[in-house]
């Protein structure tokens, strides 16, 4: 857990492993948390493309330079700034655009070329980079971006509050079933 924070490396008790870890659920669950500035975004992004890549369904592989952040921007799926064709309605817009249930990481160059795009045109953009322009992307960020679209190639549209909620929901169960949170310690003292 000192990755994300507090730990300071000294043995922990399981008191203070599951402390870290609520403060952790909490953190990544709410959607207010400004994750935009907080440097612990690359780790926990770079750690799902990793959980993603062990999965047993996985094709992926993550390259090694990849296991950091590499030339990498942190880039929001629903814009910072509301384009005027999005007709998402959210209770509050601007209200979780730094929750990093928002937030990804994308090739710079890619990231500004879709600037506030609308979000199936940024999807667009980014399947385009990957399979015509054979640009990596990381496999959490396509992942997430490819969540809305149905098995006929469909794409419900924009990116809503329920769904930045429930981004970040799975980002915290995924580390929680991947680190074994919850699991009771059995050994004897």
């Amino acid at each position: 857990l000192s990755l994300f924070e507090g730990n300071s490396g000294d043995e922990e008790s399981d008191d203070d492993n599951k402390t870290a870890e609520l403060v952790l659920k909490e953190k990544i669950e709410d959607v207010h948390h400004n994750w935009f500035k907080e440097e612990s975004l690359y780790a926990i992004l770079v750690l799902m493309d990793i959980i993603l890549t062990m999965s047993k369904n996985s094709f992926n592989r993550l390259p090694v330079n990849y296991f950091k952040a590499y030339d990498e921007h942190k880039e929001h799926i629903r814009p910072q700034t509301a384009n005027e064709e999005d007709t998402t309605e959210t209770e509050d817009y601007h209200g979780c655009l730094n929750s990093i249930g928002n937030l990804v990481l994308l090739d710079g160059s890619i990231n500004e070329s879709i600037g506030n795009n609308l979000y199936e045109d940024k999807v667009q953009r980014i399947v385009n980079a990957y399979f015509r322009e054979n640009k990596f992307i990381r496999p959490y960020t396509f992942s997430v971006y490819l969540t809305k679209l149905d098995d006929k190639g469909k794409m419900e549209l924009g990116w809503t509050d329920d769904e930045i909620q429930d981004t970040a929901n799975k980002i915290y169960e995924r580390i929680a079933t991947f680190l074994d949170f919850g699991k009771e310690n059995t050994s004897k003292d």
